[in-house]
C-alpha cells in the first residue's frame, strides 16, 4: 500500500488512506515494516480528513508511538468532524492549517525537525518537499518551491520555480499514471534523484535530466490525446482515455481545460473503476472557478446526499472539493444532467 523509502536516515512511506479500513492497514504495515514502535515518533504529513485519516492516527499510537499531524486542509466545513477528532486524539500534536495559511506543508515543519524519525506523507510534490524538510534535507528555495508545485499545474513554469525545482516537475512527468504497474519504481527513481540532487550530487542532477527526456515524449502524447476529446454540451469537454495510455497530467488536464468549465475524463483506473470497471473523472477549470461551479454542490443536488451521508467509491461517487469530482457510469448518467443544465445559466 506505502511507497517506502529511507531519506537521510529517516523512514519514510508515501501512502495515503480513503476508507476506515485503509487507514488500519496503513498503520499495521508501517508497524511491521518498523518493527518495535514503542518510544518511536511519527509525523503524517499532507494527509487530507479523509475517513481513513483518523483509524490511520489511531492504529499508529496504538502501536506505541507518539503520533504528530500536519496538514493544511483544514478550511472545508465539511472536513470539520474529522479534523477535530484528530485533535481531540492528539492534542497540540495535531496541527491542521489551512491553504490560505500555509499553500504547502512544507512550511508545516522544521528543517530536520524528524529527522531519525517516521514519516508517513502524500505521494506528490508537497509531501516530498515536506519530507525532505522534516527530514533535515532542504536547499534555499524549497519552500517557495513547495507553494507552487502544490498549487496549478499552468503555474509550474521555469520562472515561478528554481532551477532545482523545475527540474523536478520535468522529472515528474515521467511518473506513470495511478494503477500502472512500475509508477511505485518510477516514482522512487524520482524522489531520490531530488533527494541527491538536493546536495549538489552530478548523478541526481543527471538522473533528473534523464527521466525529463521521458516527460517530453509523454506532453507530446497528451497534446495528442487530448485533440481526440469531444464537447458533449456547451462548456464541457470529455475524454475518453484508452486503456494504458501514456501522458503528463498537467499538460492533458491543461489542454482540457482550455475554454471550457469542466473538464472530464473516462478511465478504467481509479478506486471507483475497482468496483465498476470504469470511472468519470471530472475537474473544473480556472474559468469554471470564476463561473461558480461548484461540483460537491452539484452533486448534492444530483444524488440528494451530502458526502458525508456515504460519498465513497464502492457507492460511486468521490468528492472532497468543489474542484474535482469521480463519478461511476451510473452516476455520471444522472450528474452530466444537472451538469448541462448549470452550464446553461
Amino acid at each position: 500500500m506505502a511507497i517506502s523509502l529511507n531519506i537521510a536516515g529517516t523512514s519514510v512511506f508515501f501512502a495515503k488512506a480513503f476508507k476506515v479500513e485503509e487507514g488500519a492497514a496503513l498503520a499495521a504495515e508501517i508497524a511491521s515494516a518498523v518493527g518495535n514502535l514503542t518510544g518511536l515518533r511519527v509525523v503524517v504529513i499532507d494527509h487530507p480528513p479523509t475517513a481513513g485519516l483518523l483509524p490511520l492516527l489511531e492504529g499508529l499510537q496504538g502501536a506505541g508511538v507518539e503520533v504528530h499531524l500536519r496538514d493544511h486542509h483544514g478550511d472545508a466545513e465539511r472536513d470539520a468532524p474529522v479534523v477535530a477528532a484528530c485533535r481531540a486524539l492528539l492534542g497540540e500534536r495535531a496541527v491542521v492549517e489551512t491553504r490560505v495559511s500555509h499553500p504547502a506543508c512544507a512550511t508545516l515543519v522544521q528543517t530536520g525537525e524528524f529527522s531519525g524519525d517516521i514519516i508517513v506523507a502524500d505521494a506528490d510534490q508537497d509531501g516530498l518537499t515536506a519530507v525532505l524538510k522534516a527530514a533535515g534535507v532542504s536547499y534555499p528555495e524549497l519552500e517557495a518551491d513547495a507553494a507552487v508545485l502544490d498549487g496549478p499545474a499552468t503555474g509550474k513554469t521555469e520562472r515561478a520555480l528554481s532551477l532545482l525545482g523545475y527540474r523536478l516537475v520535468r522529472a515528474w512527468g515521467s511518473i506513470p499514471a495511478f494503477g500502472a504497474p512500475n509508477r511505485d519504481k518510477v516514482f522512487v527513481q524520482v524522489a531520490e534523484a531530488f533527494v541527491s540532487a538536493t546536495q549538489g550530487n552530478t548523478a541526481g542532477i543527471e538522473a533528473l535530466d534523464r527521466l525529463a527526456v521521458e516527460y517530453e515524449r509523454k506532453v507530446a502524447c497528451s497534446k495528442e490525446l487530448a485533440a481526440t476529446a469531444t464537447e458533449p454540451f456547451t462548456g464541457f469537454r470529455l475524454l475518453d482515455v484508452p486503456k494504458g495510455a501514456e501522458f503528463d497530467p498537467p499538460t492533458l488536464a491543461t489542454e482540457l481545460d482550455r475554454g471550457v468549465l469542466v473538464s472530464g475524463r473516462w478511465v478504467t483506473t481509479g478506486p471507483i473503476a475497482k468496483s465498476f470497471g470504469a470511472q468519470v473523472s471530472l475537474a473544473r477549470s480556472k474559468d469554471g472557478e470564476k463561473a461558480g461551479i461548484d461540483l460537491a454542490a452539484l452533486a448534492v443536488q444530483a444524488f440528494g446526499t451530502r458526502p458525508e451521508a456515504g460519498w465513497k467509491p464502492e457507492d460511486g461517487v468521490i468528492s472532497n472539493t468543489p474542484f474535482l469530482l469521480h463519478l461511476s457510469p451510473k452516476r455520471w448518467e444522472v450528474f452530466q444532467l444537472i451538469l448541462g443544465a448549470r452550464m446553461l445559466l
